[in-house]
């Protein structure tokens, strides 16, 4: 435990962590309000609304990580790929649309569009 704390500490640029904080409150504050605009809506306008709430959830989670990776100084330098960079930020928002489907119990939503196709 006080290996991670040392390591935040000392490896870490606390302005970007700061960023870092301020992108998590934002990003869940704007998944959240978008969640309840969808609770408000009927089940056509509702599917889209989940799936905008799924998207700010998902690159909130990204960018949150990303910035606190950027904020990590190991001593040696770092490159991302794009494919993997934009492969990550489309795996986040689709875990993120799945989460928020499961969390609201909104089974009604998956079955209506099985039954739509």
């Amino acid at each position: 435990m006080f290996s991670v704390v040392t390591c935040i500490r000392d490896n870490h640029d606390w302005r970007l962590i700061i960023a870092a904080v301020i992108v998590c409150l934002i990003g869940n504050l704007a998944s959240m309000l978008l969640l309840s605009r969808a609770r408000e809506c009927d089940l056509g306008q509702q599917r889209n609304w989940i799936m905008a709430s799924a998207f700010a959830c998902g690159v909130g989670i990204w960018a949150t990580h990303f910035i606190s990776m950027l904020a990590y100084d190991g001593g040696f330098t770092i490159t991302y790929g794009l494919g993997l960079t934009a492969l990550s930020v489309v795996f986040a928002i689709c875990v993120s649309w799945l989460a928020i489907l499961v969390a609201s119990g909104e089974r009604a939503i998956i079955l209506s569009s099985r039954v739509a196709s």
